[in-house]
């Protein structure tokens, strides 16, 4: 007998209408259940079997028959969709208020799935268009989330609560706008829905809309004049943060204009700008720092909208913020990281150039006490080593000791393939060796300085060309001979690669005094007169005490390295009238002003000892007292400054034999 009843069930299930009949004709119980509770009855409408349903309503089945789960025939003609099977069993008197185990309705299903004639039905049979399931939340909030425009429709003509809320106090408004459904949206607030309520989470359809990227939905919403804009949800973001999050430029423009404010910090502490710059919003970043965004705004964990630019790598980004004259020292993270010290960690080459650009501190350091160089010639990155020494003030930090006492250049030493010596030349740097400012090394820098890439001049041609700048046996060139080189190479590009080259030797060279103790105290950065002369082996001796004493310009006695360059990197932006003037005061030994004959002896004998084919004596007295008749024009026995740019106008044939002269007047042709 339980054989009978399961293949009926089967039979109605399959909708076999013939079978399902015979069965009725033998007396077959209509209310056989099977495991779930289900009926023939159910069982036929939940498979969309109209002929078997009528069969079996003919025969007087349970209309209201509910299984396991309460649903009955209606709830499952009504989410299937099925409306002949919904019309027939409502006119048998099928209960459209009856509610499944969630507490929907047959309108709910029907809402909630888009069947808008069976909606449109119930709604004629007088359906409750406000009921709600067990969340609280009606066929208009289902309809609205769901984005079903003619049925939001339908059921707000019938008269439902545009306001009601779910048990999260969310309302068909914010569901639709959760979606970016505008045309609904639009539809809600002709029938007056409350643009402000809070829903889950604090939300309120702008939030939500914003959050979500819906630019179209939060331009809508912020027609309406009473909006909240400054609300702040669980997290305390505001409109204006997620819509620079998700790049809503016009929202944000909008925003900005309805007067948001543009510093809100949410609960973390972090800016409205934070959220542009870390989803890498160019246009929202603009809109918020033109209208007094806090550039130097600082977040969680110290961190700034600078700092995230280039943890994000958003190279664009970090540009137009340099514009704004950010603090690029502002360590931030758990490693305390400047955003210079960030860029080299993550290997972002471009930001590392423009944060150089702009003038970020090499001196600053993370906590493990690390530079930027540390870090760059640990992760053998060669390309940021190279920017962060193309300024030739920065070589000083390549023997800065982190906590654990590495220095970079030990860094260097210990990598199989030396990075340093691919910036400054191809030789084996050793503190130890007699010949810091060697032949070799020299050349090879100078070749990669001077050489244009398209040339390729291979390094001998250089050597050749520059053998007469070296100095007798011990191939050391003099201090005026390479600032001579300097000179030369001054309106090129690679200028400051070769004052990165000249700040690396005079590194070497003080490396190797600092290296000694006395008391156990290290000395210093910095040398001496008489280290000066040792170091660079002056030809002339007196061209030593002159040079030094120029560039030592604080007069403490000592040299460091800040000093050596500062006073010979102005000659790559100098005009003629302002090298000539370097030259006079170099010369200008008792600081008095005027060069007397004695000094000016000594100009032209450090030029002669390079011209080793002239009579010395006889050249030099000849061309001091050419000069001097020629250029004391007020017979004082002195010659001023503009005596002596006077002079260089009218005889540049008397200066042809110096190397000096030769650079110095370069554009004679256009100048004097």
């Amino acid at each position: 007998m339980a054989n009978v009843f399961r293949q009926f069930l089967l039979d109605a299930e399959n909708g076999d209408v013939d079978a399902v009949q015979r069965n009725i004709e033998n007396g077959i119980d209509l209310e056989t259940r099977d495991e779930d509770q289900q009926t023939a009855l159910i069982l036929s409408a939940r498979c969309n079997h109209l002929e078997c349903v009528k069969v079996l309503l003919e025969a007087h089945a349970d209309v209201n028959a509910e299984d396991v789960d309460n649903w009955t025939a209606l709830l499952n003609a009504s989410q299937n969709g099925n409306f002949d099977i919904v019309r027939i069993l409502i006119e048998h008197d099928a209960k459209i208020e009856h509610c499944d185990c969630g507490q929907f309705t047959p309108l709910m299903w029907a809402s909630y799935e888009g069947h808008t004639r069976i909606v449109e039905y119930l709604l004629n049979c007088d359906a409750n268009v406000d009921a709600v399931d067990e969340h609280g939340i009606s066929s208009l909030s289902w309809a609205s989330g769901r984005n079903h425009v003619n049925i939001v429709e339908l059921l707000l003509k019938a008269g439902a609560s545009p306001n009601l809320c779910d048990k999260n106090d969310t309302t068909p408004l914010i569901w639709a706008s959760r979606r970016g459904h505008t045309e609904i949206v639009d539809l809600l607030l002709t029938y007056n829905a409350s643009v402000n309520n809070i829903g889950m989470k604090n939300m309120t359809a702008l939030l939500a809309a914003t959050r979500g990227g819906h630019g179209e939905t939060a331009l809508r919403l912020l027609q309406n004049q009473t909006i909240d804009i400054k609300v702040q949800d669980k997290d305390g973001q505001t409109p204006l943060s997620h819509a620079c999050a998700q790049g809503l430029t016009d929202v944000v423009a909008e925003l900005v204009r309805h007067h948001a404010y543009v510093n809100t910090v949410d609960r973390n502490g972090d800016p409205v700008l934070f959220f542009a710059v870390k989803g890498g919003k160019e246009d929202c970043v603009a809109i918020l720092l033109e209208n007094h965004a806090d550039i130097n705004a600082i977040g969680a964990d110290n961190k700034t909208a600078i700092w995230w630019a280039v943890e994000r790598g958003r190279l664009d980004v970090v540009k137009y913020l340099l514009q704004f004259n950010p603090d690029v020292e502002v360590a931030g993270g758990e490693d305390d990281d400047t955003p210079l010290l960030l860029a080299t960690k993550r290997k972002r080459v471009a930001i590392v150039y423009e944060l150089i650009k702009y003038g970020a501190r090499l001196s600053s350091t993370d906590r493990y006490g690390d530079n930027s160089l540390h870090i760059a010639l640990r992760n053998r990155s060669r390309d940021i080593a190279d920017i962060l020494l193309s300024n030739p003030r920065h070589s000083k930090y390549l023997y800065r000791p982190n906590k654990r006492g590495e220095t970079p250049y030990k860094i260097d030493a210990n990598l199989q393939k030396s990075i340093l010596t691919t910036i400054f030349g191809q030789r084996t740097l050793n503190l130890n060796d007699d010949s810091i400012l060697g032949y070799d090394l020299y050349s090879s820098a100078l070749a990669e300085i001077l050489s244009e890439p398209s040339l390729r001049t291979p390094i001998t041609v250089f050597r050749r060309e520059f053998t007469l700048l070296f100095i007798g046996e011990t191939n050391l060139m003099s201090v005026m001979e390479f600032t001579d080189i300097l000179h030369s190479v001054a309106n090129l590009k690679s200028d400051t690669k070769w004052l990165s080259w000249l700040a690396y030797q005079f590194h070497m060279a003080v490396s190797k005094r600092r290296s000694t103790t006395h008391n156990g105290t290290q000395l210093e950065d910095s040398m001496d007169l008489e280290t000066f002369k040792n170091s660079f082996q002056f030809k002339v001796p007196e061209l030593a005490d002159c040079l030094f004493n120029y560039l030592d310009t604080d007069k403490t006695g000592q040299l460091t390295l800040d000093k050596f360059i500062r006073n010979l990197e102005f000659l790559t932006e100098a005009n003629d009238n302002e090298k000539v003037e370097f030259l006079f005061k170099i010369f200008d030994r008792d600081g008095d002003g005027t060069i007397d004959f004695d000094e000016m002896k000594l100009l032209f004998r450090c030029f002669l000892e390079q011209s080793p084919s002239l009579d010395m004596e006889e050249t030099l007295a000849e061309l001091t007292a050419t000069l001097f008749q020629e250029t004391d024009v007020d017979h004082s026995g002195d010659i001023s400054f503009d005596e002596l740019s006077n002079a260089l106008r009218q005889n540049e044939h008397l200066f042809k034999v110096l190397s000096l002269s030769k650079y110095l007047f370069k554009h004679s042709s256009s100048s004097y």
